[in-house]
C-alpha cells in the first residue's frame, strides 16, 4: 500500500488534471482483474451483491490544490518521503490516503466474491474546486434509476480522520462572489470618495466574522460542526498606486448545516445589503 500511496503522491493532480492519476488507478485495479469504468471524469466500480435493494457508497477525490511557493516545503511535494513513520507529499492526508485505501478495500471485497449487498466505488474529480465529479456522479446514478433501485443507502468518505470513529464529516457549501463598486479618484483626496470600496469590503468582512462568532454561541451543541463562513480571497485592481480602485471583490466560502442553509445564505444576503455589496 505505502509504494502505490507514494506512486499516487509522485503524480501531480490538481482539479482539472485528474486524468494521468485515474488512469493509473484503473490499471492498478484492473490488473486485481476488476473492470472499473469512467462516467464522465470520475472511474467507478461497481460490485454486485445478494440484496439488490442495498448499496454501500465509497467516495473519495483524487484531485488536490495546488503546492504553492515549492520553496516553503521542508520535503518535495512529489516524492512521497517517509520518515518517522509519516508520509509528506501533496495530498498525503487530504485524500490520497484515504484513495489508497478504497483501492484495498474494492480488491478485497472483488476477492470475496459475491457481498450482501452492492457496493461502489467512486473516485471522483474537482472536489477541491466546486465538487463536479459527485454532482456528475448524482445525476447519473439516479438517470441509471439506481435510486428507485436502492431502498436503502449508505456512503462513505475517505477523508481523513483519527480514525476513532465514524461521524459526519462534510456540511452544506455554498461559494459566493461578493462584488463592491464604487467611485474612484486620487488617493491623496480619500475624504471625497463616499464610498471606499476597499474600506467597504474590510468591513463587511468584519462583519462575517463576528457571525462566525455568533454561530459558534447559537450552534455549539450541534452534530455538525456550527456554520462558518471564510473569506478566501479579496481583489481590488488599480493601474496606479495613488489611484483608489473603484471595484472590490471578495470571495467567500459558507459552510452550512441542515436547517439551516438558505437561512444561513439569507443572513450573510442582509450583511452584505447594509454595505451595498452584491452576492
Amino acid at each position: 500500500m505505502l509504494k502505490i500511496l507514494q506512486k499516487l503522491i509522485n503524480i501531480p493532480s490538481y482539479s482539472n488534471q485528474e486524468l494521468e492519476i485515474q488512469k493509473y488507478i484503473k490499471g492498478r485495479l484492473e490488473s486485481s482483474g476488476i473492470k472499473p469504468f469512467f462516467q464522465n471524469d470520475n472511474l467507478v466500480v461497481h460490485l454486485k451483491g445478494t440484496d439488490k435493494t442495498r448499496a454501500f457508497i465509497f467516495n473519495g477525490h483524487v484531485d488536490t490544490v495546488d503546492i504553492g511557493d515549492i520553496a516553503n516545503w521542508k520535503h518535495n511535494p512529489w516524492a512521497g518521503e517517509v520518515i518517522n513513520g509519516r508520509i509528506y507529499g501533496r495530498g498525503a492526508s487530504d485524500m490520497k490516503g484515504g484513495v489508497v485505501a478504497m483501492m484495498e478495500t474494492t480488491k478485497s471485497l472483488f476477492k470475496k466474491g459475491k457481498m450482501p449487498t452492492d457496493v461502489w466505488f467512486i473516485f471522483v474529480v474537482k472536489e477541491e474546486t466546486d465538487g463536479q465529479g459527485t454532482e456528475s456522479f448524482t445525476k447519473w446514478f439516479t438517470s441509471k434509476d439506481y435510486i428507485k433501485q436502492y431502498h436503502e443507502l449508505a456512503a462513505i468518505f475517505a477523508e481523513p480522520t483519527n480514525l476513532d470513529t465514524v461521524k459526519y464529516g462534510h456540511r452544506g457549501n455554498l461559494f459566493i462572489k461578493a462584488e463592491k463598486t464604487g467611485a474612484s479618484g486620487h488617493s491623496s483626496r480619500p475624504l471625497v470618495i463616499k464610498s471606499h470600496v476597499i474600506v467597504e469590503m474590510s468591513n463587511f468582512i468584519n462583519d462575517l466574522e463576528r457571525e462566525n462568532l455568533r454561530w459558534q454561541k447559537k450552534f455549539g451543541k450541534s452534530e455538525f460542526t456550527p456554520p462558518t463562513i471564510t473569506s478566501t480571497s479579496i481583489t481590488a485592481k488599480s493601474d496606479s498606486p495613488n489611484k483608489i480602485a473603484d471595484y472590490c471583490q471578495a470571495n467567500l466560502d459558507l459552510r452550512t448545516i441542515p436547517k439551516y442553509h438558505q437561512q444561513a445564505f439569507s443572513r450573510i444576503k442582509q450583511l452584505a445589503d447594509k454595505r451595498g455589496i452584491k452576492l
